[in-house]
């Protein structure tokens, strides 16, 4: 009964942030870096942070300390940064603390744990320095100091659902819309409609873009809804990989000459076995000729 509570706890984590685990897919000095479970399937959900340098087996760099944690991550060409919220049973509140890392060390903690009113990190963040967010939470995007409650950035989108930071610009999920716009000057630089279709038995009952990212080729798109990943130009839509059976998409990485696929395998017709949650991870590599499996097996 008690690994039963737990696992339904999981599932209204699912369906309360729209789709779990809560997590990010980034390259960081050459290397694949993705937030997971340690180990997978574990019903008390410690978050750990995955590293593949494209030489050995991906590794785990760090796990949490905490159950129900999740780590969520954001690099640029010479920082790694990373929000790890857990929720503080003795408060009964949600809470996050602001780390950054090299991959080698233990991570460096630049903000103390606070309370998370604003699910910071839910929908996309970025780090403009040690001591500033930029995140977006429905309708909107926020920028947050140190130390400062956080303050509206008026962009000339609405209802804003995910944001993601790409060399070019800022990319902004608006509804069935994804824009690439001008940080400086707000302007829409690029933009991609009608991304989602009508599905029947979507995961969750939640027809939802959960990822993206912008590659040469064109915007790659994690459709939970559709259980397919999908490259995108102006003027064209394609399938790159369909789901089979119960994989879902979560995130996506664009890297040169290649991307990268993360999906979960959800079954809750067999939610636990052995103690343990069904849930199974696939991360698979995809030079846009033929895909390569990195990571399907239990964390070792």
């Amino acid at each position: 009964m008690k690994k039963l509570v737990a696992f339904l706890f999981f599932v209204g984590l699912y369906q309360m942030s729209f789709g779990h685990p809560a997590g990010s897919l980034i390259e960081f000095n050459n290397k694949i870096v993705w937030s997971y479970v340690n180990p997978v399937g574990d019903l008390d959900h410690h978050a750990c942070i995955m590293v593949w340098d494209k030489k050995t087996e991906p590794r785990v760099y760090i796990t949490s300390k905490f159950a129900g944690s999740d780590y969520l991550l954001y690099a640029n060409d010479d920082e790694m940064y990373v929000i790890e919220r857990r929720h503080n049973h003795s408060t009964d509140k949600a809470e996050f603390r602001v780390l950054k890392t090299d991959l080698i060390g233990e991570p460096q903690e630049l903000w103390p744990w606070q309370e998370n009113n604003h699910r910071i990190g839910d929908a996309g963040f970025y780090m403009q320095d040690d001591n500033e967010i930029i995140f977006s939470k429905y309708p909107s995007v926020y920028r947050m100091k140190k130390g400062v409650s956080p303050d509206r950035i008026g962009v000339p989108i609405e209802n804003v659902g995910r944001i993601r930071k790409v060399n070019d610009g800022l990319l902004i999920l608006s509804d069935n819309d994804c824009y690439l716009m001008d940080e400086g000057n707000h302007m829409v630089l690029r933009q991609w409609n009608n991304i989602d279709k009508e599905v029947e038995n979507a995961p969750l009952n939640r027809n939802m873009i959960y990822d993206f990212d912008l590659s040469e080729r064109g915007l790659i798109v994690a459709y939970w809804g559709g259980r397919e990943f999908l490259l995108m130009t102006e003027n064209k839509k394609e399938t790159i990989k369909k789901m089979k059976g119960n994989f879902v998409p979560h995130w996506v990485l664009a890297s040169e000459n290649e991307c990268f696929l993360f999906s979960s395998l959800l079954d809750f017709d067999q939610p636990i076995i052995d103690n343990k949650s069904t849930i199974q991870p696939l991360l698979l590599r995809y030079n846009f000729k033929e895909f390569n499996t990195i990571w399907n097996a239990d964390i070792k």
